[in-house]
């Protein structure tokens, strides 16, 4: 039981950290490409649209994680009330 419960949480874990670190490497890899082609080694040309992007995808999902992790959190408790 308590198995389950981890496991769960490790799903929820990697399913909500999943999309900003794949838009995080999106953006990043579009900056250091448009780095090479231009020949600019400015430092805050990656920084900040990668920190934009990955702060639009947080509230864009802010929903969606909400119904995650409220889920998650009435499944634990589910499970502590039949270990009661």
């Amino acid at each position: 039981m308590i198995e389950r419960v981890a496991v769960d949480a490790l799903w929820v874990v990697l399913s909500a950290s999943a999309p900003p670190v794949v838009v995080g490497g999106l953006v990043g890899l579009a900056a250091a490409l448009l780095q090479a082609v231009t020949s600019v080694q400015e430092s805050t040309l990656s920084f900040a649209p990668k920190s934009a992007a990955i702060i639009g995808t947080l509230i864009g999902l802010v929903a969606w994680y909400g119904a995650v992790f409220s889920a998650l959190a009435h499944r634990c408790f589910l499970h502590v009330a039949e270990l009661g």
